[in-house]
């Protein structure tokens, strides 16, 4: 019981870096400002410049937008990303997050953790930009020959932020964004499609779409909740989202609305996609992951959707302690992270698309 208790405070302290989906128009908390130190190394005819971002507690009202001037268009040569990760003394992920059986990972082993930015540019094309993570000078990797890479600044603080405010053990569960982030890295072609196929079979079934009118109480609570999830959703696809009260085995979204639906899941960039996905998965519900990426949705109205039907046995019975509540936190902490990508995503398209066409590159 002690250990759920950790496990659940640790929970609740996590909920506060997971809204960062709120760092594109408020301030950052624990802003991070550019170092001084800078070094110049030369890649072929590029010049690659190092750049470090590390914490600095009195520059907390500063907006990040302040100095991130992110700029697209270029892919990311091929010669950086070489460069990253022939780091002999990579990080693994992989190996780094793995936990033992109640869920806790090794002691921090780490004093120091940054963002290292890496800026090329050469004549007559514009700079490139990436970000890794480095933990005590050691770069973060999935594989040796795949860093941890962000496209955006913001993004890349954000991963910082994560990583930086864990305790004595590390916490793989506080870490939902490194897991994102990771997997997003990770996919490829056929990857992508069971995502799409997945999200489509949580659409065509979704938990959203089921009411019930057994109980007038938890009918109004849905209606309040879901209704505008759903009108929403049609807006976006262009067609009526069926509901139904019967028990079903299968889907009943009709054929158009799941071809719409996969239409609008071809266009998303990797991260989006990734995100969504994860949403889908968490909440059985695609509905909310397409309110969430639109950004209609906050991540807090996101948990009282997907927990409707719990939250209703709960004020009529009560809650399990160590169940309910961390159940709660768990699905907040995850939301929240999804929301981070996609609201970034809708804030750098571009660089987004570009990101996504090269790690696709990379996987053919």
């Amino acid at each position: 019981m002690n250990r759920i208790r950790g496990c659940l405070k640790g929970l609740k302290q996590h909920v506060v870096p997971v809204r960062f989906h709120c760092l594109l128009g408020t301030r950052l908390g624990d802003d991070w400002l550019l170092s001084s130190h800078t070094s110049c190394t030369k890649t072929g005819s590029a010049r690659a410049t190092l750049s470090v971002y590390t914490p600095a507690i009195s520059f907390s009202t500063k907006n990040v937008h302040d100095f991130v001037k992110q700029q697209t268009g270029q892919e990311q040569r091929p010669q950086l990303l070489q460069q990253i990760a022939s780091d002999t003394r990579g990080l693994n992920v992989e190996r780094t997050l793995r936990t033992n059986w109640s869920g806790v990972g090794p002691p921090r082993f780490w004093k120091k953790v940054e963002v290292a930015a890496l800026i090329s540019s050469e004549i007559g094309r514009p700079a490139e930009h990436v970000y890794c993570l480095k933990v005590d000078g050691k770069t973060l990797c999935l594989s040796p020959q795949q860093p941890l890479l962000a496209p955006t600044l913001p993004l890349a603080l954000a991963l910082l932020y994560e990583w930086d405010r864990q305790s004595e053990r590390l916490r793989p569960a506080l870490m939902p964004l490194t897991r994102l982030l990771a997997k997003s890295l990770s996919v490829d072609d056929s990857c992508r499609a069971l995502y799409v196929r997945e999200i489509l079979e949580h659409f065509g079934a979704d938990s959203l779409c089921f009411l019930e009118h057994a109980h007038a109480s938890l009918l109004a609570r849905q209606e309040r909740l879901w209704r505008p999830l759903r009108e929403n959703a049609s807006q976006v696809l262009g067609v009526p989202i069926k509901v139904t009260a019967e028990l079903v085995t299968a889907g009943i979204q009709s054929d158009f609305a799941l071809q719409r639906m996969q239409e609008y899941l071809d266009q998303l960039d990797l991260w989006s996609l990734v995100a969504l996905h994860s949403i889908a998965c968490l909440s059985k519900s695609a509905i909310i992951g397409l309110n969430i990426q639109q950004g209609r949705i906050s991540t807090e109205e996101a948990v009282l959707a997907g927990r409707c039907v719990e939250d209703w046995q709960a004020d009529l019975y009560g809650v399990v302690e160590g169940e309910h509540d961390v159940d709660r936190a768990f699905l907040r902490a995850n939301l929240g992270a999804a929301s981070v990508l996609c609201r970034l995503a809708r804030a750098y398209p571009e660089t987004f698309a570009n990101a996504s066409s090269r790690v696709c590159r990379e996987h053919v």
